[in-house]
């Protein structure tokens, strides 16, 4: 399998063979170099972390939230959907939620996770009980791959993943005599062409970032950041600029004529009430007044000094008014509901412009996070492809040892070992693989 530039179909089979009955039966693997299982630190309970509830959540995991909340008034559950929703952790190991703002959410399991942000959901909308909190992976971060492999770069990660199947998932062993100088010079070409599609979609991302920005803080307007550059140059970064800067101004303008709006409509319905308590007075003195008077008709026709038509005249009069004074009570009510809703909407208006850039910023803070780790993994191929071209010359037809190692955050320390091909992957990790000649290839 690792001898020969052409090896023949029975001496692949044959290593084929050997491969598989090690992965299934716990066998070390003759001539793979190793020093230890798992990296350092890693026990098999560790392996478990990525595993179901044990899992540890990490930056760049996106994981999907529900939140459900009790209606005393329908009797039933409802879903709490400005919080419900898919949300990524960015890279300081928080998660933006609406509401609530920032959770601490790096090295938290799924159910502590859901706690914290119950509780924070109770104490900021002022709820006797806590809502009913679900969450679950939506994307684990991923893995990487380089070195002589097929295909190095970014690979989606599964909970249990060894390396050897990151191996057969960047499609094997990269064998120069096999590539020829041809595909070389093409995968560098791809290459090059990745990393100029990032370099455009980071710089789209960093000025649209900084517009979101402006938006939340009410800004008239926002310049371009500090370093953002674009392989098309100067033109094209004030390429993006103008247009999100269009975008920008429309938004405010439409935002701003509808807060006005709601702001116009407001004031007119305070001035109603305000006319309508006035009224609602005047009226009240005509019935106090009224009243009295009927009390005296009432006393003098007593004592025979009125008649009673006068008396019946004057009672009327009294109802009358008495029935324009209950519909003045009606206008001022519901001219208060009016202004009530006014105000609400008004309230939801600018608190829906709030939300909505926040979750914009932490999407686009997810995403720039990703691109940066992909700039990275290409920038590293770039690099292997332009030494596998001087290379070309050097291979011989020794047969060569695959040396696989795992780079990962350990504890803040960025630690490289060597492992063995069936080690348990963890997200994050970048598998690095090297083929030697300084050993003899695996033997049946």
């Amino acid at each position: 399998m690792f001898g020969h530039a052409n090896p023949t179909p029975f001496f692949r089979f044959t290593t084929c063979v050997v491969l598989c009955l090690a992965l299934f039966q716990g066998l070390a693997l003759p001539g793979y170099a190793q020093t230890v299982g798992t990296p350092t630190g890693e026990t098999p309970a560790g392996a478990d972390r990525t595993n179901g509830d044990a899992y540890e959540f990490g930056p760049m995991d996106q994981i999907q939230l529900r939140v459900v909340i009790w209606d005393n008034n329908a009797l039933t559950f409802r879903n709490l959907e400005v919080v419900s929703g898919t949300y990524g952790i960015g890279t300081d190991g928080r998660v933006m939620l609406p509401i609530i703002g920032g959770v601490a959410a790096a090295g938290t399991r799924a159910d502590d996770l859901a706690d914290d942000i119950a509780e924070a959901l109770k104490e900021r909308m002022g709820s006797r009980e806590a809502p009913s909190v679900a969450i679950e992976i939506a994307s684990y971060r991923p893995v990487f791959v380089l070195g002589d492999v097929a295909r190095p770069g970014e690979y989606a990660f599964r909970p249990g993943m060894r390396a050897i199947q990151l191996l057969a998932l960047a499609g094997g062993y990269y064998r120069l005599s096999e590539a020829g100088s041809g595909r070389l010079e093409q995968e560098t070409l791809n290459v090059t062409g990745n990393l100029r599609e990032l370099e455009v979609n980071l710089a789209t991302l960093h000025v649209r970032k900084a517009r979101l920005e402006a938006e939340s803080a009410d800004r008239a307007s926002f310049d371009l950041p500090d370093g953002v550059t674009h392989p098309g140059g100067p033109d094209s970064v004030n390429a993006i600029l103008a247009r999100e800067r269009e975008i920008y101004e429309t938004q405010l303008e439409s935002h701003a004529l509808q807060v006005e709006s709601l702001q116009s409509s407001r004031a007119l319905l305070v001035r109603e009430v305000s006319v309508l308590t006035q009224k609602l007075e005047a009226i009240t003195r005509q019935v106090n007044i009224m009243a009295e008077a009927v009390g005296n008709l009432e006393s003098l026709l007593a004592r025979g000094l009125t008649r009673s038509p006068t008396l019946l005249n004057s009672q009327r009069a009294l109802f009358d008014l008495e029935a324009r004074e209950l519909d003045a009570e009606n206008q001022i009510f519901r001219a208060t509901q009016s202004l009530q809703e006014v105000e609400r909407t008004l309230n939801e208006t600018i608190q829906k412009k709030t939300r909505e850039n926040l979750t914009q910023l932490q999407s686009i803070n997810t995403e720039i996070d990703q691109l940066l780790s992909r700039r990275e993994t290409q920038r590293g191929l770039l690099s292997i492809t332009q030494q596998a071209s001087l290379l070309m010359d050097t291979a011989d037809t020794d047969a060569p040892v695959p040396v696989f190692r795992i780079a990962r955050d350990v504890g803040g320390a960025f630690v490289s070992e060597t492992v063995s091909p069936d080690a348990i992957l963890r997200p994050l990790d970048t598998l690095e693989i090297s083929l030697t000649d300084n050993e003899v290839s695996p033997s049946n």
